[in-house]
């Protein structure tokens, strides 16, 4: 992927953040960079247009929920009437008395520019991936500078109705309004200071190894200046071959137990007083399927559920309170690399707080579909883009929500309705703005290519 720090900070004359930022700031400048750099420059060359007008009428059609030709539409029909009554100067007519100069993007070719962007899905990442972790680095820049964040990864389903049988798309056990089939993706982001922020989105394939990037864009955060507390993920990621890895590179990870033989074997020895609240495990991976064996020695850490002492619950069961099958029931454990405090009974209680978490990742997702429009992917790597898309509206959500608590505004100031109608009409008075800007430094004889002698 192309470095974020390569691509420098074009200091924007807006200040409030993010609303100009993403309109006509930092976003466009690197977004414009990101695609010059890419593939994509060699095939698709715009005359009249910034790379970034495509990215905008995009977005603009997910906050205010409509189809991207209504939104393409209407953006031209605003920003027409606003030049011509600037200008004085009708909008130059073409021969057939019928197509008019555009101001913004049509349809047609923002559908086919990003049809272009889905022929590759390493091109997706280098452009939307790294402009998405640029806005998550300025936004925790803006209000976490000290940059502590932990990581949090979660999967998702994408419901799809299509006939395609590639790897992409994969059968799922939950009814998603009537079909059995989705596109599964991964999603990376950072907890702090109150706010949840995507990273980077990850699109799953059939008999691919789930945890496979989780490494990589963990690093990826650090050398971006993100400082990882720890990775938190759910039962999914129960896998020795990502701890390993993970333990490799130094970084944290706390994840849940399942109770298998082994593990259960744990929480039986401490129920009955014969073992540690913090011991140490070797979770080994025979190698079956990948032919490489692999083991990650960490600790065992035994919780109880709903933030409950785990002494507390094996002092009910001795006391006859409950039976030993409900004391066990309302064990649970944790797998961490993380050194324990001397007081391993606060740290358990600590660790259960901290994988709370987690529940951000989940919220997220379930957040992000608010912006999502009924639609169906005719292939994974659409769902990926526009996966990205809404993942950036929920950063800039995230940020508008903080900036609305900072100044003690009420809670129905920060809902999602109220950005999105919020930042639809800063994107308008964006683009106006910078459209009258441009015609300002067009020289008089290139003004026949917009308006009509």
């Amino acid at each position: 992927m192309i470095g974020v720090k390569d691509t420098g900070r074009i200091s924007s004359p807006y200040s409030p953040f993010p609303y100009d930022l993403f309109v006509a700031g930092e976003f466009k400048d690197i977004l414009n960079n990101m695609i010059a750099r890419s593939k994509i420059a060699k095939i698709f060359k715009p005359r009249l247009y910034q790379y970034a007008d495509y990215v905008l009428v995009k977005l603009y059609a997910y906050l205010t929920g409509k189809s991207t030709h209504h939104a393409s539409e209407h953006l031209n029909t605003m920003l027409v009437r606003r030049v011509q009554l600037l200008k004085k100067k009708k909008i130059k007519r073409f021969k057939d008395d019928k197509r008019k100069r555009r101001l913004v993007p049509h349809q047609t070719d923002v559908d086919k520019f990003f049809r272009i962007c889905a022929e590759n899905e390493i091109t997706i990442h280098n452009i939307f991936g790294n402009v998405l972790t640029a806005l998550a680095v300025m936004i925790m820049k803006k209000y976490n500078p000290s940059m502590e964040t932990y990581c949090v990864v979660d999967n998702t389903e994408i419901p799809y109705f299509g006939d395609a049988t590639d790897d992409t798309v994969i059968g799922t056990h939950r009814k998603h309004m009537g079909t059995d089939k989705c596109h599964l993706v991964q999603g990376l982001g950072v907890k702090g200071s109150g706010m949840f922020l995507f990273t980077s989105i990850r699109l799953m394939r059939m008999k691919q190894y789930r945890a496979k990037h989780i490494p990589e864009d963990i690093k990826w955060l650090i050398f971006n200046d993100m400082v990882i507390k720890a990775m938190l993920a759910d039962r999914e990621f129960y896998r020795a071959t990502l701890l390993r890895e993970l333990k490799d590179k130094k970084i944290n990870f706390l994840i849940p137990i399942k109770k298998f033989p082994r593990t259960k074997a744990y929480l039986e020895r401490f129920l009955l007083g014969k073992g540690d609240l913090v011991s140490q495990y070797f979770m080994q991976h025979n190698g079956a399927k990948s032919g490489n064996p692999t083991g990650v020695l960490m600790y065992l850490v035994i919780i109880g559920k709903n933030e409950e002492s785990a002494f507390d619950i094996r002092d009910a069961y001795r006391s006859g309170k409950l039976s030993y099958k409900e004391a066990l029931e309302r064990l649970s454990g944790f797998f961490t690399n993380m050194k324990p405090w001397k007081n391993v009974k606060k740290w358990a209680l600590w660790l259960t707080k901290v994988y709370k978490k987690r529940w951000h990742g989940e919220t997220g997702f379930a957040d992000i579909n608010a912006w999502r429009i009924p639609f169906k992917h005719h292939t994974g790597e659409r769902a990926l883009i526009d996966q990205y898309l809404i993942a950036i509206i929920y950063n800039l959500w995230q940020a508008f929500k903080k900036a609305q608590t900072l100044s003690n505004a009420f809670a129905r100031d920060r809902t999602k309705k109220v950005f999105s109608d919020f930042l639809a009409d800063k994107l308008e008075w964006g683009l106006q703005s910078e459209i009258i800007a441009r015609f300002s430094l067009i020289p008089f004889k290139k003004m026949e290519v917009y308006f009509q002698r």
